[in-house]
Order: C-alpha cells, then structure tokens, then sequence
C-alpha cells in the first residue's frame, strides 16, 4: 500500500540553455580514477563479436567511484577492455520521449508488467544516432527495436511507420520528456562468455521545466553474461557486499528533476541507495 507522499522541495530551475552536457572535466577525473585500465589488454568493437551470448541474463549493479577503482584493480588479468579511437570511456547521449501526462513512467512506477520507452541514442565519439523502442515483457524479457536516424534532432513523427510497428503510442502524442549524458567504459571477459558496461558522470536535464541534475560520484554497471556461468566480476562484488539494483537512467531523471511526479515505487529502490551515494542524497529528500 502505497504511503502518502510528503511535499518535496522544489527542484531548483535553470534556464534552458543550462542543459546539462557531459563535462570534459569530470571525464578527466574519471580517467585519472580509471587509469588501472591502461593496464588491461584491449579489445575493438569488431573482435567484440566474438562474444557468444545465447541465453543472456543482464545485472545492474550501482556503487560509486572510489569502489570502482577497487573493482577494476580486481578485474584486470581477467577482462579486456573495448578501445574505440584510442579511447576507453566513450560519451553517450540519450533523448526520452513520452506522453504529455508520463504514461510510460507512470506504467514504470505502477509495475505494469508490459510497458515501453522510446529514446533516441546517440553514440557521440561516431555520431551514430538510432531511434530505439524498448519493450518489457510480463515474463521479464526486454526486447528492443532501433533504426539508424540522422541525429539526435531527428523528429519521431518521420518514423511513424517503425513506432507504429513497436510502439502503442502515437508519434504526435509523444513529447521530448529526459535527456541524459554518460560515459561508457566495456569490458569483456577473456573466455568471451560475459560482457560488462560501467556508466559514469551520469548527469540529466528535463524539457519541461529546465533543471538539471548531475550524479557525479554514481556508478552503474551492468552484467551481461551467458546463462549463470561463473563471473569473476559477480565474485568481487559479491566480495565487496555490492546487491543488485534496478536503474531505469529515465525514471530516476524523472524523478530527480520533476518534484510534482508520483515516485512511491522508486523511493524503496532509490532510498537504500541515497544512503551509499552522496550525489544521489543531495538531489533530491528521499
């Protein structure tokens, strides 16, 4: 049963040119913090193939910088790293559309078991754009559809055959909602057998209402491995008494910069973490 809500501050509004960006500076923070993986072996996108995944199983896990470091000291005779242009932490932006009234979050925040985003991604260090419909089953299963767009300004209403096909909503219904910016750093495992992503200086900007919100110091990582095969990674945060976590990047930007949404559901996830993550804490009053 849900607990009534007491009246949150409000979030502090910029102005609408103070989108939140991706900052160069916290990017070289994390690579000083990140530097352990100079040591790893490297891998490029196209060996990355080779990584057989025929009955995935995908875990998030959220911790925070200064852990990280540990764990990656942990993983480097066991894992290679993803090496693109010579570079090991790749910046991606990610635009989330919805319904004037957040019909996909507020299916988020009920549990509907079938719901949908739909987002554009862009990959910034090749330019690469995709228009993506996420779909999450009543079984679990998450299954997602993309087509290539020009950029991240692509507008949804020229791809109304592909949402019409994926998606239950209405191009001219949707509305841009939640953009984000991070930094990606992959490692796979040397078996082949196990691919991990670790996002970093995750930072969020509302069209709505203009406010931004960064979360500096916030990790999350994401198993993606075959099955429940062994995971050295999974033994070392097991290790360091790190639980799995669900993190929807859209439901917590909705959460951290629109005061005046519902969010019974999220606060027994987010609560346990505020607690862990200082950024998170000073966001928003859990």
């Amino acid at each position: 049963m849900d607990v009534q809500e007491k009246s949150a501050s409000p979030a502090k509004l910029l102005k609408p040119e103070a989108k939140s960006e991706a900052k160069p500076e916290a990017k070289s923070k994390l690579m000083q913090l990140l530097s352990e993986t100079y040591q790893y072996q490297t891998i490029t996108l196209s060996e990355m193939k080779k990584v057989s995944l025929m009955k995935r199983v995908d875990t998030k896990y959220v911790t925070t910088l200064d852990k990280l470091h540990v764990i990656l000291q942990a993983l480097r005779d066991d894992y290679f790293v993803q090496e693109t242009d010579g570079e090991q932490q790749l910046p991606y932006y990610t635009l989330y559309y919805d319904t004037p009234d957040c019909q996909m979050f507020s299916d988020h925040q009920r549990g509907k078991p079938n719901r949908q985003k739909v987002r554009i991604r862009k990959y910034c260090q090749t330019g690469q754009a995709f228009l993506e419909v996420k779909s999450k089953k009543g079984n679990g299963q998450t299954r997602k559809k993309r087509i290539a767009v020009p950029d991240e300004h692509h507008s949804i209403r020229l791809s109304e055959n592909f949402l019409a096909e994926h998606c239950p909503y209405q191009p001219q219904l949707l509305e841009k909602k939640i953009e984000n910016h991070f930094y990606r750093t992959t490692l796979v495992s040397k078996a082949l057998n196990e691919r991990v992503t670790i996002d970093t200086g995750l930072s969020f900007y509302h069209h709505g209402n203009a406010c931004s919100r960064s979360l500096d110091d916030l990790v999350i990582i994401e198993l993606k491995r075959d099955g429940h095969r062994y995971s050295k990674l999974l033994e070392v945060l097991n290790d360091m008494y790190i639980p799995s976590s669900s993190f929807s990047k859209y439901c917590v930007g909705v959460v951290l910069t629109d005061p005046s949404m519902k969010y019974h559901r999220f606060k027994e996830k987010l609560h346990p973490l505020a607690r862990r993550i200082p950024s998170l804490q000073q966001c928003y009053p859990f």
